[in-house]
């Protein structure tokens, strides 16, 4: 008899020891929640009924994968007149003039009214603006003798630039050439402001006395409104010391500034030590505070041969930064665009570089953009970029793309055959290009060697600008898998 209450009473102790077991064990592992057995089905607490205690060994718990963190990708509503995918496929362009010239009686030497030196960009609501120099009776840029009281005037478009706002004059308006703001070089920054960087004082030329200034402007509020002209602060006008100590003059060249991956802005001044084009210098400007501040990051120069006007074309997936420059002499015998490429980190050092395919730019100002990168999600690399193709005078307003991140270039089409001056390109999110650009031909203007423009406005596809090629080279845009983003 004792011998039975012995033995029950083991089977009650190990019983209890096994309950406690298990028990503990689904509290203790967070792979195995008290409501949830390993088979995903409810499990019930033991009553005394005939249920089948789960095993005393829990199972294995799965490894801990973190999660893919995606960036951010906030998605809007687009506006109605952004293109569609699907209407990427076939060729799309409008144009329209937004800034017209005048001259009196046909006569381009009595000038009335002059606009020159285009400036566009794309703000962070989809608003396209558009910038120039206001040159009322006179050709003459900013410190030049013959030079007028010259202002920067601003238009904008919420449609795509289908309709314009009137014009409005970054203050203070001028009062004579010594007080004159032009060649503005145009950002659109990461925080939604706009940012207009341009020549004052001597300008480059220093005809009309004082030193070359480089002044600021901001707006606010998607380009509506504008703070008065200052002057830039940083180390930019700093002529005659640091990295600038060489040289006693300068300005940003003109155009649309490059916006790079993280935010940061960059330009190029043409810096120079007198004005002899085989003295002159790209000084390569950049801001990390959304253009508050201004620092000369470094100097490219060739080692032969003559350069002006730098343009900042873009980050390449490498990292390094590649330079459009304008070819120096007016009385080359070959008027080449000149490249420069940046060596380890960002535009720190430089090289030359020649690629296949170079073409001409009339000793004129031109502008390249990063259209699409495969770091960004896109199926190709591309870079678009417009010139002046022609090695006598300034004509020719061609289109080039480059698969190759510059390393080869390809003409596309003409968009004018006539005389033409500078440009200057930006994006649109829904991957439609914008240009702005200096033309005399077709314009109803009498051809002349004076610098008589309208500023001619256009939207377009890449469909259309590769609509002249064979079959086989038409190309379109397509939109980027949102997955992929830029890790430097």
């Amino acid at each position: 008899m004792k011998k039975k209450y012995l033995i029950l009473l083991i089977s009650i102790v190990i019983g209890m020891l096994i309950f406690g077991a298990v028990s503990c064990s689904k509290r203790l592992n967070p792979f195995f929640p008290n409501n949830v057995n390993s088979s995903g089905g409810n499990s019930q607490e033991n009553d005394g009924g005939n249920d089948v205690l789960p095993p005393t060994v829990p199972p294995v718990a799965p490894p801990v994968i973190p999660p893919v963190v995606p960036p951010d990708i906030v998605e809007e509503d687009e506006p109605e007149w952004f293109l569609a995918p699907e209407e990427q496929v076939k060729p799309f362009m409008e144009q329209t003039i937004i800034f017209r010239s005048e001259i009196e009686n046909n006569k381009p030497n009595k000038p009335k009214k002059i606009y020159r030196i285009p400036g566009i960009t794309v703000s962070e609501k989809n608003t396209i603006i558009a910038v120039a120099d206001y040159r009322k009776d006179s050709y003459e840029d900013v410190g030049f003798a013959g030079s007028k009281a010259i202002d920067i005037v601003v238009r904008r478009s919420t449609d795509g630039g289908i309709n314009w706002g009137t014009e409005i004059t970054i203050p203070p308006i001028a009062s004579d050439n010594k007080t004159a703001h032009g060649d503005s070089l145009f950002f659109s920054c990461a925080n939604g402001d706009l940012v207009v960087l341009c020549a004052a004082g001597g300008g480059y030329a220093r005809e009309i006395g004082g030193q070359s200034k480089i002044m600021i402007s901001r707006s606010t509020d998607d380009g509506l409104n504008w703070s008065d002209w200052e002057l830039a602060e940083g180390n930019i006008n700093n002529f005659g010391q640091g990295l600038l100590k060489d040289y006693d003059r300068g300005f940003a060249a003109s155009g649309t500034g490059a916006r790079l991956a993280n935010g940061t802005l960059m330009g190029a001044m043409l810096v120079n030590k007198g004005t002899k084009n085989n003295t002159a210098a790209a000084a390569v400007i950049v801001s990390t505070d959304n253009g508050h501040s201004w620092t000369v990051r470094s100097i490219a120069k060739r080692k032969l041969g003559t350069q002006d006007e730098p343009k900042v074309v873009t980050q390449l997936n490498d990292g390094r930064i590649l330079l459009s420059v304008r070819s120096g002499n007016w009385k080359a015998a070959v008027k080449n665009r000149v490249w420069f490429r940046s060596m380890g980190d960002i535009g720190s050092s430089w090289e030359e570089i020649t690629p296949n395919g170079n073409f001409y730019d009339g000793a004129c100002n031109a502008e390249g953009i990063l259209f699409t990168s495969t770091k960004e999600g896109y199926n190709k690399n591309r870079l678009i970029h417009l010139a002046l193709d022609s090695n006598s005078d300034r004509r020719n307003l061609t289109a080039f793309i480059s698969y190759d991140e510059g390393e080869s270039w390809k003409k596309l089409r003409v968009l004018n055959s006539g005389r033409a001056g500078y440009s200057a390109l930006a994006r649109l999110r829904d991957g439609t290009i914008v240009s702005l650009a200096e033309e005399q031909g077709g314009q109803g203007l009498p051809e002349t060697s004076k610098e008589l423009y309208n500023i001619v406005f256009r939207r377009f596809n890449l469909r259309w600008l590769t609509d002249n090629l064979p079959e086989s080279d038409k190309d379109f845009y397509t939109v980027p898998d949102k997955t992929v983003f830029r890790k430097w």
